[in-house]
């Protein structure tokens, strides 16, 4: 399905109280190893219906809800060993936000439009610890997760799509100043997303891409414990066909965070990427009774050499951490 620049801003909403619209941003930046997470979302028929989330991490400074334990420390930042931390703005409001996507302000966290299907402006300050402001260039068109082979499950989205993005600007955390020039990987959703279901299901998806943005990889597992189903893409610059395919292997800690990762993914017409990422470099680790870490890491892809690029895991509530160490849960038996 070819996306138009107006499905990039605001979609229409029914009536369900699971209905959310949502926008997403993360880089990966191998100079700095620092992992970025940018969050802006609407829930209208909830009593908070916009909110945000703005995560920096370097290393890994907590095994347990690295976002949450992150926001409520002085200065929405947490410190862990060998110079890990975590930074972690996050805020719902009650009111709906009016502004279209096109230049939008939540918080401190803004999203600009500056060439419909092509560029936009991110930038996001907290007036005290925290601030950043890079430019957005987008590497392909939107691609569409209805042109899958398998689509997205209504209980996720209506409807979703997904590109790489080139990300140069510069961050500034606690007062020390990083320059950005890297890669990463967006997505933009709307319709039910109910986390019942979620909670039952295991997500895991992969990104990568070079730095001139010549190959850009979106692999995403979901399902059932060990019965994900392939969704995503291969895009060779502006071509973009669906995967067919995905292996994938990791071991892990005891914490659950997943290292040592091998990725084979296949596209309909035949294209094959191959990478290996031996360890996350920054990662945040989530909540709640699931088990998940995302992570930034450098990607080493068959006949492209080094990338960027993100590794997520997402564990139903069943899946252990002590079953992901010992090798008996995580693995897709389709």
């Amino acid at each position: 399905m070819v996306l138009k620049a107006s499905d990039e801003l605001r979609h229409a909403w029914d009536n369900d109280p699971l209905w959310r619209e949502s926008w997403y941003y993360n880089y990966s930046d191998p100079k700095n190893e620092i992992g970025a997470w940018l969050y802006l979302w609407v829930v209208p028929n909830q009593p908070l219906k916009s909110g945000m989330l703005v995560c920096f991490y370097h290393g890994v400074a907590a095994d347990f809800n690295s976002t949450e334990a992150a926001w409520k420390s002085p200065g929405h930042l947490l410190n862990g060993p060998n110079g890990s931390w975590t930074y972690c703005f996050k805020r719902d409001v009650p009111e709906l936000i009016q502004s279209n996507l096109d230049d939008v302000e939540l918080c401190g966290l803004s999203m600009k439009l500056l060439d419909p299907l092509k560029r936009y402006r991110l930038s996001f300050d907290d007036g005290a610890n925290c601030s950043f402001d890079v430019n957005c260039q987008f590497m392909s068109e939107p691609w569409d997760f209805a042109d899958n082979i398998h689509p997205t499950p209504r209980w996720l989205a209506k409807n979703r799509y997904h590109r790489g993005w080139k990300a140069e600007g510069h961050l500034t955390v606690a007062g020390k100043r990083y320059d950005v020039k890297t890669t990463g990987d967006s997505d933009h959703s709307w319709g039910t997303r109910d986390m019942g279901i979620f909670d039952q299901n295991n997500l895991k998806t992969y990104a990568i891409q070079t730095p001139d943005g010549a190959l850009s990889v979106k692999a995403q597992m979901l399902g059932p414990p060990g019965k994900e189903l392939p969704r995503g893409y291969i895009a060779h610059g502006e071509k973009m066909f669906a995967l067919k395919s995905i292996q994938e292997t990791s071991r892990y800690k005891e914490t659950g965070e997943m290292y040592d990762i091998t990725l084979r993914v296949e596209d309909v017409e035949g294209h094959v990427v191959e990478a290996h990422m031996d360890r996350m470099y920054a990662a945040v680790a989530g909540g709640g009774p699931n088990v998940g870490y995302e992570g930034a890491g450098v990607w080493d892809v068959k006949g492209w050499g080094k990338c960027a690029g993100l590794a997520s895991c997402w564990w139903s509530n069943d899946v252990t951490r002590e079953q992901l160490h010992k090798g008996i849960a995580g693995k897709t038996t389709l």
